[in-house]
C-alpha cells in the first residue's frame, strides 16, 4: 500500500521499495513511481542480473494525491517480464525485455527509497504492508490476499513488513 503526498518532479523518481545502492556493483531491484522529463508518471521496475547493468519496465500511471493505493509488480524471472497492478487492476500490458535474474548482493533493502543515497528518490508519502516474494504472484493471488494480514510463513514470502499504518 502506498500514499503519495506529492509525485516526483520531472526526471526523478520516488522509490517504493529497493535493494539498489547508488553505486554500481550491488544493485538488485527497484520498484518506484517515476516522472519522465515530459512529466508523464509511471510505475517502474528495474533489475540487474550482475549488480551493475540494469533493465527497466514501466507502465504509465498517475496517482491522485492523498489516496491509498495497493500497488504491485509481478516479475517473472524465467520469462523476463513484469506486470503492474494498482488496486488489483492490471495496468497496461505485460512488459518484456527484463534480465532473467536478480543479482543477490549485499545492498540494504529500503522502503520508501529508490537509491538510498539519492535524496530525490525518497517517497513523499506513506507505505504500509510491504511484501516481497521469491515466486511470481498471479493476478488472482494478489487479489486473494492484498487486504489480509499474513502470517509471515506463506510459501514464497521472503520479506514482510506489515507496518500497521491506519489507512484512513
Amino acid at each position: 500500500w502506498v500514499y503519495f503526498d506529492s509525485v516526483a518532479s520531472a526526471g526523478n523518481m520516488m522509490g517504493i521499495i529497493a535493494k539498489w545502492p547508488s553505486t554500481a556493483g550491488q544493485r538488485s531491484y527497484k520498484f518506484a513511481l517515476s516522472t519522465a522529463g515530459d512529466s508523464i508518471t509511471s510505475l517502474r521496475f528495474s533489475n540487474s542480473s550482475n549488480g551493475t547493468l540494469q533493465t527497466n519496465a514501466s507502465v504509465d500511471w498517475t496517482p491522485s494525491l492523498t489516496t491509498w493505493y495497493h500497488v504491485a509488480v509481478a516479475y517473472n524471472a524465467a520469462a523476463g517480464t513484469a506486470n503492474f497492478y494498482v488496486d488489483n487492476a492490471q495496468q497496461g500490458t505485460e512488459q518484456t525485455g527484463l534480465d532473467g535474474n536478480i543479482f543477490d548482493g549485499t545492498a540494504p533493502f529500503g522502503i520508501s527509497a529508490g537509491e538510498t543515497s539519492v535524496a530525490g528518490e525518497f517517497l513523499n508519502g506513506r507505505v504500509d504492508d510491504v511484501r516481497v516474494w521469491n515466486v511470481t504472484r498471479t493476478a488472482s493471488e494478489i487479489t486473494g490476499n492484498y487486504q489480509k494480514e499474513l502470517s509471515g510463513s506463506e510459501i514464497g514470502l521472503v520479506g514482510y513488513w506489515p507496518l500497521n499504518i491506519d489507512l484512513t
